[in-house]
C-alpha cells in the first residue's frame, strides 16, 4: 500500500522518492566531518572507497560480483585516481556502467572487453558507428 502511494507521488515529482540513491552518509576524518572539511575530489575518492568495501562485502557474502554504475567518475578525480580504480575495477569486479560527459576522458583507456555507447538526442549509438559516420562525412 504504501509502495502504491509513492508511486503516484513519484509519477508527480518524476523521480524516485525510495531508495539507497537517497542515503546520505558521513565520514569522518580525525574527528572532522569529510562534508566540511574536504575538497570534492576527495570527498568522491572517500565514497568510491567505500563502495568498493562494499562490492567486497557482497561479493565474499554471495561469491558473485554486483553490477556497479559509476556517474561522472572522471570530473572529480585526478588521472593516477581515475587510473588507480580502473586497474582495480578490471581485476576484481564484473560489470560496471560508467557514465562521463567527455568521452575522451574514459574511451582511450585500456579498458579490455569494454563497449564505449553515445547518447545523442535521446537515442543511444555504439561509438564505433558515429566515428565511421564521421570519416564518411568529412
Amino acid at each position: 500500500e504504501i509502495f502504491i502511494k509513492r508511486k503516484e507521488r513519484e509519477f508527480e515529482v518524476g523521480y524516485t522518492l525510495f531508495g539507497p540513491h537517497l542515503d546520505e552518509y558521513d565520514f569522518y576524518i580525525s574527528g572532522n566531518n569529510c562534508r566540511f572539511y574536504s575538497s570534492q575530489g576527495q570527498i568522491r575518492s572517500i565514497l568510491l572507497s567505500y563502495k568498493i568495501c562494499q562490492i567486497i562485502d557482497y561479493h565474499n557474502k554471495y561469491n558473485e560480483y554486483p553490477i556497479l554504475l559509476l556517474d561522472d567518475i572522471a570530473s572529480e578525480l585526478d588521472q593516477y585516481k581515475i587510473n588507480s580504480l580502473f586497474d582495480y575495477l578490471q581485476n576484481n569486479i564484473g560489470q560496471v556502467f560508467i557514465t562521463d560527459t567527455n568521452k575522451n576522458s574514459l574511451k582511450y583507456k585500456k579498458i579490455p572487453d569494454s563497449c564505449f555507447y553515445y547518447v545523442e538526442n535521446g537515442d543511444v549509438f555504439p561509438d564505433n558507428l558515429k566515428e565511421q559516420v564521421n570519416r564518411t562525412d568529412g
